[in-house]
C-alpha cells in the first residue's frame, strides 16, 4: 500500500464530504461512515505510535535498551523503578515475560507518554551506578557523602539506591559504622539500609 496514494484518497474523500455535508443521507452511507471513522481512529493511533518511535529520542532509547550493559543489568524490578522515575507510570511486567519483553514494555511505555529522553537518561544513570564499585568503605568522607545523598532521595530514586546498596553490603555496613547506626553481624542489609536512611533524613531535616 502506498501511503502517498492513501493520503490522496483520504484528502479527496474529506474534500467531497465537506462540499456535500448538508446533502449526505442514507443508512448505508451512515453505516459505512461509522466503519470508516473507527478504522481511521485505529489507524491514527498506530500512526502516532509509529511516528513517536521514529523520534531521535526514541531511537536512542531503543538502542540503549539493547546494549550489552542494559541486557545484563536491567531486570523487571529495575525497569519498574525506572518507569516510575522517568515517566511517573507503573510498568506492567508479567512473571512470564522474558527480559527482552520487559525491556520492550518499558520502551513502549516511555515512548507512548513522550518520556523517551527522560527514560534514556534514567537508564544511563542506572547503568553508570551499576558499573561503579562505589566509594571505598574505608574512605570516611566518601562514605558519608553517600549517606547524606540518601537523605535527599525519595520515591523511585530511593528504591534504586536501596537496590544498589543491598548488593554492596561492605559499603552499607561502612555507612552504618561511620554514622554510629547500630548494626550487628547478624543485622540484615535491608534493616541496616532502613536505619541509615532514617538517620540521613533526620540529619537532612535538622540541617535544612
Amino acid at each position: 500500500m502506498s501511503y502517498r496514494v492513501l493520503a490522496d484518497q483520504l484528502e479527496r474523500i474529506a474534500r467531497r464530504v465537506r462540499e456535500h455535508e448538508d446533502r449526505l443521507e442514507g443508512v448505508k452511507l451512515a453505516a459505512a461512515a461509522e466503519k470508516l471513522a473507527a478504522a481511521a481512529r485505529k489507524f491514527g493511533d498506530l500512526l502516532d505510535g509509529t511516528l513517536r518511535g521514529l523520534d531521535p529520542d526514541a531511537v536512542d532509547l531503543r538502542a540503549l535498551l539493547e546494549s550489552e550493559s542494559a541486557r545484563a543489568a536491567l531486570d523487571g524490578k529495575a525497569l519498574k523503578l525506572l518507569a516510575r522515575k522517568a515517566a511517573g507510570k507503573t510498568l506492567g511486567v508479567k512473571g512470564t515475560d522474558a527480559p527482552q519483553d520487559a525491556r520492550r514494555r518499558f520502551y513502549d511505555l516511555a515512548v507512548a507518554h513522550g518520556r523517551a529522553r527522560e527514560a534514556a537518561a534514567a537508564v544511563r544513570a542506572f547503568l553508570e551506578s551499576e558499573g561503579s564499585p562505589g566509594p571505598d568503605a574505608a574512605d570516611r568522607d566518601a562514605v558519608l557523602a553517600e549517606v547524606w545523598k540518601l537523605g535527599t532521595l525519595s520515591g523511585a530514586d530511593l528504591e534504586l539506591a536501596r537496590a544498589r546498596l543491598l548488593k554492596n553490603e561492605p559499603l552499607l555496613r561502612a555507612m552504618a559504622g561511620h554514622t554510629y547506626v547500630k548494626a550487628t553481624p547478624r543485622s540484615r542489609p535491608a534493616t541496616i539500609f532502613a536505619a541509615v536512611v532514617k538517620f540521613a533524613k533526620r540529619v537532612n531535616e535538622n540541617v535544612s
